[in-house]
């Protein structure tokens, strides 16, 4: 039986509804791996990989506009800040890109994926690919968060 992947506070930001995000993420996750391991269905495993990348790719957008949000407001405040936060969303934003790639070919495979052993290695794929965004990657938008 696959375990679910589950909330830890080290997901979190310090952003109330970025972090509402990340929970919901962790859900989906635990969702596809727990249900699908029980269950089978290409239809609803479809569906589900569609929502998670959706809800990713939506959740990448608010990031991204809320450090734009958070550089407009250190023009006034910390001018040379600004610098550094341009930097900081332009690397955030490209590392996006690549985690939605990265996401979406873990979805193809998990949508081929035909034995137990093949699926729960898509089921330890997606978990480590959130946990690589939410610890690793994010760190920058919580030093970004704690810094204004």
């Amino acid at each position: 039986m696959i375990e679910p992947l589950r909330w830890s506070d080290t997901f979190a930001v310090g952003h109330q509804e970025l972090d509402a995000e990340h929970r919901l993420m962790v859900e989906l996750i635990s969702e596809i791996c727990v249900t699908q391991d029980r269950e089978r269905d290409a239809t609803s495993l479809s569906l589900r990989l569609h929502r998670l990348e959706d809800v990713t790719e939506l959740h990448f957008l608010h990031e991204e506009t809320v450090l734009a949000s958070i550089r407009s407001d250190q023009d006034k405040r910390h001018p040379w800040l600004a610098d550094v936060l341009d930097a900081a969303i332009r690397d955030h934003s490209a590392e996006h890109e690549r985690m939605l790639n990265q996401l979406r070919a873990i979805s193809r495979k998990a949508l081929g994926a035909r034995e137990a052993a093949a699926w729960a290695e898509c089921c330890e794929e997606l978990k480590a690919w959130f946990i690589d965004h939410a610890i690793e990657y994010e760190s920058q938008i919580k030093t970004v968060l704690q810094s204004v």
